[in-house]
């Protein structure tokens, strides 16, 4: 997942997850240590911004699931 992230935007960081930071804020996908689920954390300057970095996460999770399932079939 990092790779593609990486090439959609500037500052990514793969040290505990994918950590992606934008201009007005961030947000880390990162799998769970305790349970079988990922974690999307999002953060920014107003809600707004809130709701659009974590709509992005979750895009990229669903995208990175729907590959996983193409290649089991």
């Amino acid at each position: 997942m990092e790779s593609t992230v990486a090439a959609e935007y500037d500052d990514v960081q793969g040290l505990d997850g994918v950590r992606v930071t934008v201009d007005d804020g961030w947000f880390l996908v990162r799998a769970s240590g305790t349970q079988p689920l990922v974690r999307v954390t999002a953060q920014a300057r107003d809600d707004e911004a809130v709701d659009a970095r974590f709509r992005e996460a979750r895009e990229l999770v669903e995208a990175a699931r729907e590959n996983v399932e193409r290649r089991a079939d």
